[in-house]
């Protein structure tokens, strides 16, 4: 006869008691401060698992690989650079939001990153097998990528590398906004994407792609801009609003993968008889601009090569 549920859970709660007493204690320990409260973590964390890619990216755009890491992105939405560094890395979800808490076990962790998306029970489970720090994806943080790798970089103590990654993105939005701001000025953009046929979504100043094409001298199209939201999130159309709502746009651009692939329901708006007779559609001025829900600086830096290219197909260098 198969175990119940709660007995399987008993066995693995005492697994990780065993686990941890048999472990050796860390030589130093400090506490960190978090969005959820302070945590006891090992002094120089060696062996992280991370239980989602919103928590991986920022890991590894700090230079550092996890030793497990929840659901993989797919190739093609993970930074060429990246790739390599977490293709064989154990996976530790299993179905919906569930994790092989078995499994992270074996990988001895003595730090695990968690996202809020999930309830205090799950932190609990994982607090068991090694310290967890929460870092936030959902809810108030959805859009606050750059905090996010922030958070980790206290975790792991790489607050410095923090820095200069967010140092080195202004200076590149900088750089391009020295030089095509006045085109920029006189050419309003605007970006959508969607998930679904039947449901885009465009995406205002505000919004995590918004924050960093405009600092890089974008001015986002009135039309826009009147979709915006305190909360920073896109904001849901109907396939009929399109060519009123992107009407104004000089250059519209729309979301890919980090490859420049589409998704079915991309082709499908983009075939719509309302949007392909769009001025700038019309005029050969929209662009792929690669993925646009950010999840760390890797994918910030791509979506700024893909600006950057349309912008010097249009005003050249």
């Amino acid at each position: 006869m198969m175990p119940t549920l709660s007995l399987r859970r008993s066995a693995l709660c005492l697994a990780a008691f065993l686990a941890l007493a048999a472990a050796p204690a860390w030589a130093q320990t400090r506490v960190i401060e978090t969005d959820f409260g302070d945590v006891e973590i090992p002094e120089n964390p060696q062996r992280i698992v991370t239980t989602f890619y919103g928590a991986t990216q920022p890991l590894l755009d700090l230079g550092l690989a996890p030793v497990g890491q929840g659901q993989m992105a797919a190739e093609t939405n993970t930074p060429p650079d990246y790739w390599p560094l977490i293709a064989d890395v154990p996976v530790i979800s299993l179905q919906g939001s569930e994790l092989n808490y078995e499994k992270i076990l074996e990988l001895a962790p003595d730090l695990i990153i968690e996202v809020n998306a999930y309830g205090e029970d799950r932190v609990e489970r994982l607090n068991a097998i090694a310290p967890t720090v929460m870092v936030g994806t959902h809810g108030d943080f959805r859009g606050q990528w750059e905090h996010r790798v922030f958070r980790v970089a206290q975790a792991v103590g790489r607050v410095e590398a923090y820095e200069d990654l967010a140092a080195r993105l202004a200076a590149r939005q900088a750089e391009i906004a020295g030089r095509y701001g006045d085109f920029l000025a006189e050419n309003p953009v605007a970006v959508w994407t969607v998930w679904e046929t039947g449901s885009p979504f465009i995406n205002p100043s505000n919004t995590m792609i918004g924050r960093i094409l405009e600092p890089a001298g974008a001015v986002f199209a009135a039309g826009a801009e009147t979709l915006k939201l305190d909360t920073g999130a896109e904001t849901q159309v109907s396939n009929e609003d399109l060519g009123t709502l992107l009407a104004d746009a000089k250059i519209i651009f729309y979301a890919t993968d980090l490859a420049g692939n589409v998704n079915q329901a991309t082709e499908d708006t983009r075939a719509l008889s309302n949007y392909r007779l769009l001025p700038a559609v019309q005029e050969g001025r929209e662009f792929p601009l690669g993925k646009i829900v950010i999840a760390g600086y890797g994918d910030a830096m791509i979506a700024l090569d893909y600006f950057e290219a349309a912008l010097e197909t249009l005003a050249g260098n």
